[in-house]
C-alpha cells in the first residue's frame, strides 16, 4: 500500500518525538532565545524543556537525556496559531498536525488550531510581544532557513 505524503508527514513527526540516542544537531543560539523568550513571556510554560520546544524545528530529542512531553502553549490559542504559521511557514495542514502533536493547551487539552481570525488576534493578550520575539529571532536568521524550510 503506498503511503501518503500526510502520513509520512505524522510519521516524522513521530519520529522527533521518540528521539534518538545522541545530540542530533549543534547547540542553535537564536532557538535557545526564543525559547527562552517564550518561557520568560509566559507563552510557553516554565516546565516546557528546550529539547521538547525544539521538536518543532525538526530537531529530535535526545532520549537518552529526556522524554518527550507536549509543549504547553499557556495563551490563547490564535497566538500559537500566528507563532508557528510566522516561524515555520508550511502548507496549514501540516502546521495543524505539528500543533496537535507537539502542544498542549494550558487547560492541557490537545491543541486544534482556531482558524484565522484577524479581529481576535488583534485584541488578543500578548500580540505585540510575541510579534517583537519572532522578528527578533526572524531577524536573527534573514537569510538562513532551518531544514531547508521543511518539516
Amino acid at each position: 500500500m503506498k503511503k501518503s505524503y500526510k502520513s509520512d508527514i505524522l510519521e516524522y513527526i513521530h519520529l522527533l518525538k521518540r528521539g534518538v540516542d545522541f545530540e542530533f544537531a549543534v547547540p542553535v543560539p537564536s532557538i535557545s532565545r526564543l525559547f527562552n523568550r517564550l518561557k520568560e513571556a509566559g507563552f510557553i510554560d516554565e516546565g516546557t524543556t528546550e529539547g521538547c520546544f525544539k521538536v518543532i524545528f525538526g530537531i529530535p530529542i535526545n532520549r537518552k537525556k529526556e522524554d518527550f512531553e507536549k509543549v504547553v502553549w499557556k495563551r490563547d490559542l490564535q497566538l500559537l496559531r500566528y507563532f508557528l504559521f510566522r516561524i515555520i511557514k508550511l502548507e496549514s495542514w501540516k502546521i495543524n498536525s505539528i500543533a496537535f502533536d507537539v502542544f498542549r493547551s494550558k487547560s492541557n487539552t490537545l491543541v486544534h488550531l482556531p482558524k484565522s481570525d484577524k479581529k481576535r488576534l488583534e485584541n488578543a493578550s500578548g500580540i505585540d510581544l510575541l510579534k517583537d520575539i519572532i522578528d527578533e529571532y526572524l531577524g536573527e536568521n534573514e537569510g538562513k532557513t532551518l531544514n531547508g524550510g521543511n518539516f
